[in-house]
């Protein structure tokens, strides 16, 4: 992920490196247990915009939020209907790090998940969600629409995410948190992600990123493991 940021002649440059550890297990048929630990290696550089010159920098890696979720379903067929309750924890960095990779807080979200099958044209996923935040950053109210297509050798995934602030913050809006752009107190925030896969199990995904905190786009790779 990169961002920039333009000022006064100088160009604010942040560059995020991710590796996330996603994992699911099935604890019965319908209970699912859910986590994501992700490794960052983080770069902050100002430079003179007229000769792109490198002022200064920082570079810091460390690991990011913790992510644990339940997940419970109570309908599976063409039409399928659950809900996933989710901690996240502030537990593998603290707020001494040279550049943040996460707010520093716990957050709890309780979320809503509906799909249906279109065979032969695919599935479609509808999802909402409301995250309370314990500490400065507002609360905020998440979305997703999904639609997916099998090609058989190739599949396509098409995904609307949004975020919405409930506008109960304790800092100003727009403000952001040690050197790292892409974390604020109350923002809006919309991503489209565009993914392919095929046959050799190694997903490419594009993300295009409009938000009041910053804007950018994102390449990343997937390699799944059952």
């Amino acid at each position: 992920m990169m961002r920039r940021q333009r000022k006064k002649g100088l160009c604010l440059k942040f560059i995020s490196r991710d590796v996330t550890w996603y994992g699911e297990i099935g604890i019965t048929d319908n209970l699912t247990f859910i986590w994501s630990i992700p490794y960052k290696n983080m770069s902050w550089t100002e430079e003179r915009r007229s000769s792109n010159k490198r002022l200064k920098g920082l570079t810091h890696s460390c690991l990011g939020d913790l992510d644990l979720a339940v997940k419970y379903s109570f309908l599976n067929g063409p039409t399928a209907l659950s809900a996933q309750f989710l901690f996240k924890s502030a537990a593998f960095y603290d707020k001494n790090e040279t550049l943040m990779p996460g707010n520093n807080q716990s957050d709890y979200e309780l979320r809503l998940l509906a799909g249906r099958s279109l065979w032969p044209w695919g599935y479609v996923n509808v999802e909402a969600a409301y995250r309370w935040r314990t500490q400065a950053p507002a609360d905020e109210f998440r979305y997703l629409v999904e639609y997916g297509l099998d090609w058989k050798r190739l599949y396509t995934i098409v995904k609307l995410n949004g975020i919405l602030s409930a506008d109960n913050g304790d800092e100003p809006s727009g403000k952001q948190v040690s050197g790292n752009p892409s974390l604020g107190i109350e923002y809006d925030l919309g991503t489209v992600d565009i993914m392919l896969a095929g046959s050799c199990h190694m997903d490419w995904l594009w993300r295009v990123i409009t938000a009041e905190i910053s804007t950018g786009e994102v390449l990343q790779r997937d390699i799944p493991w059952d």
